[in-house]
């Protein structure tokens, strides 16, 4: 089923779950112990603090769900 054949009370309801979903992954990046490890970032002269790549998210996510890269 696709978002454009969904009544859209059922739509709503659909992208409310997503929405939770997100949440956790949110909060579990947030964790002190087992979430992203956040640091320092330079750009030219200006420092970023508590900033994280995306290669960064992407690995802590394949860490955290098991995730398999197949298909190399």
């Amino acid at each position: 089923m696709t978002i454009s054949t969904l009544v859209k009370e059922d739509w709503h309801r659909e992208q409310m779950a997503c929405f939770r979903k997100m949440e956790k992954v949110i909060v579990a990046m947030q964790d002190p112990d087992m979430g992203m490890k956040m640091r320092n970032q330079r750009f030219l002269i200006t420092v970023i603090p508590h900033a994280m790549t995306g290669r960064d998210i992407i690995d802590w996510l394949i860490q955290k769900y098991n995730i398999n890269e197949e298909g190399k």
